[in-house]
């Protein structure tokens, strides 16, 4: 049985359309978290407006292992009502292409960081997610 909690350490929101603002600005701002007993805080407030997405840097650990393994499961909610959830169990072979879509590509191929983005972009097909009428986008 593993032990070892999950690992978060950077929100990120993204703006998702022109009318859209973070910190006042259009794009893409990140946020440290810090863990407080079993839950993570940003030590400022996030400032939004519009259509947004949020996206998590985390990883897991397996127990006595020093490699970083992916995040299976997340539930995303807001005030309790679900927001976003994927479920990772399996997918097809014909669907790995997909992946790429469940995170931000442009992260990776820059810094080598693998963000989960929470919410479902465009041409992302895959059947692992649940989320709200807005398929896990925010309107502030």
């Amino acid at each position: 049985m593993d032990r070892t909690p999950p690992v978060a350490s950077i929100l990120a929101v993204k703006t998702m359309d022109i009318d859209s603002r973070v910190a006042g600005e259009f794009g893409r701002k990140k946020y440290a978290l810090k863990r407080v007993g079993k839950n993570y805080v940003i030590n400022e407030p996030i400032y939004a407006v519009g259509n947004l997405g949020f996206e998590l840097l985390a990883h897991d650990k397996l127990d006595y292992a020093r490699f970083r393994c992916g995040i299976n499961t997340i539930n995303f909610t807001i005030d309790e009502a679900l927001v976003f959830s994927h479920q990772i169990n399996s997918f097809a072979f014909s669907e790995q292409r997909n992946i790429l879509k469940h995170m931000n590509y442009e992260e990776l191929a820059t810094s080598g960081k693998r963000y989960h983005k929470l919410y479902i972009d465009d041409g992302n097909n895959l059947k692992i997610y649940k989320t709200n009428s807005n398929r896990g986008k925010v309107n502030l």
